[in-house]
């Protein structure tokens, strides 16, 4: 409520916050990140834990290694940046954007060979889903893969959602 973006940077420990009213930047080397409501922008990262922001009134980067990422988007879809960008390292991605947002959307799962390998993509709008027959071995573990691309309305805002072993899942608001 100050008027001033929100900087919190720790070392470990969640990260609660109410509201950022002009855009938060919030990164922990260990643990939970929560913003409940906030405009403009939220750039956040964790090293482990579960990333949650209960309302996004602009754009979006949020990288976790090891947690969920949840993220609901609001405000008017015709107005604003509202790129996203959304990685977890493994655990499940949930993002529900405005009705009407104009998206071009990338979205990619990587399984590893000693996973359970029943991740999925689940969407409310058209995805073309391209899953990969072989075994990757360039990155250590062998990885197979998922990849989702679909464009709504001009596709407009970047949509960038990436996990291993875990889910994405794509909501209409």
């Amino acid at each position: 409520s100050t008027g001033k973006v929100v900087h919190i940077s720790t070392m470990g420990g969640a990260i609660n916050v109410s509201e950022a009213a002009n855009g938060a930047k919030v990164h922990t080397m260990g643990g939970n990140i929560r913003v409940k409501s906030a405009k403009n922008f939220v750039k956040a990262k964790t090293m482990g834990g579960n990333i949650t922001i209960d309302a996004i009134d602009g754009w979006i980067s949020a990288t976790t290694m090891g947690g969920n990422v949840t993220v609901a988007m609001t405000g008017n879809p015709a107005k604003g940046k509202r790129d996203v960008h959304l990685t977890s390292m493994g655990g499940d991605i949930a993002l529900t954007v405005p009705n009407g947002l104009s998206m071009d959307i990338d979205l990619e799962i990587e399984y590893t060979k000693k996973s359970d390998k029943n991740y999925k993509i689940i969407s409310d709008f058209d995805i073309q889903q391209e899953h990969t027959d072989e075994w990757d071995n360039s990155k250590g573990s062998p990885r197979k893969y998922i990849h989702g691309k679909g464009k709504v309305k001009d596709g407009k805002h970047k949509i960038k959602i990436k996990t291993i072993n875990g889910n994405i899942i794509l909501k209409r608001g």
